[in-house]
């Protein structure tokens, strides 16, 4: 009896659609869905996520980062960004790791061509940064 114009799955994993009667559709997860990004170095930014200016307007993280050479590593934390069009607002909190002092990966962000784009660089030489349960959101 309802209509519904689309609906969108960012990233990967296992996600069940299921019409349980007339009006109920269920959607389920098998855990969250993730974007990992490998090989992050400590010498440039990359790309972890990027969404439409035009979509959403705040974006909510929940990162893990390790590092993959030399003694094992672990961090979390979370991270919200909201735009205006032009500029990103960013605040990180929650963090935690291992490394005392050290939360393995610096996140910045910034628009261009037309999308918000979450980066990470490495404070030590090869990190992988998983994005998991992220929310995007209109105003």
């Amino acid at each position: 009896n309802g209509t519904t114009s689309n609906v969108n799955f960012v990233g990967s994993g296992t996600v069940t659609v299921t019409r349980t009667n007339a009006s109920t559709i269920t959607i389920a997860g098998a855990g969250s869905l993730e974007n990992e990004t490998t090989g992050i170095t400590n010498t440039a930014a990359s790309i972890v996520d990027s969404f439409s200016t035009t979509t959403y307007r705040i974006a909510e993280y929940t990162y893990h980062v390790k590092t993959t050479t030399g003694t094992a590593y672990y961090a979390t934390g979370k991270i919200l960004i909201v735009h205006d069009g032009t500029s990103t607002y960013q605040t990180q909190y929650g963090m935690l790791s291992t490394n005392v002092n050290d939360d393995l990966a610096t996140f910045t962000s910034n628009i261009s061509t037309g999308s918000v784009r979450l980066l990470a660089q490495g404070t030590n030489a090869n990190v992988t940064v998983k994005l998991v349960g992220t929310n995007y959101s209109t105003v």
